[in-house]
């Protein structure tokens, strides 16, 4: 296993980010930070590719900048902003390890 970190989508307006495959990553953490002018970032997974159905993660949501533990099994997750003012700028990455390079 090998530590993995990279960017995924955070929209500084209210709406979902761009869907990031996590399916082979093992303890998950999604860290965002910037000027946040009020927004709430939930990060939200799906088990398969083909659900429509999004769950919000069991590590909470995000107000200030930090880092949230994703302890599912997602195959996919998203970032998705509400509250978010005119001047918010945030930049999100996520990290784990790499199970298939095992």
């Amino acid at each position: 296993m090998r530590h993995e970190s990279s960017v995924i989508e955070v929209k500084n307006t209210d709406t979902s980010g761009a869907v990031k495959p996590v399916g082979k990553l093992r303890d998950k953490y999604v860290q965002v930070y910037g000027t946040w002018n009020g927004a709430t970032i939930t990060v939200e997974g799906r088990v398969h590719a083909s659900a429509t159905t999004w769950k919000a993660t069991s590590g909470g949501t995000l107000t200030s900048d930090g880092v949230i533990s994703v302890p599912e099994t997602f195959a996919d997750l998203r970032l998705t902003t509400s509250g978010a003012g005119g001047s918010t700028s945030l930049t999100a990455y996520i990290a784990g390890f790499d199970v298939s390079s095992d």
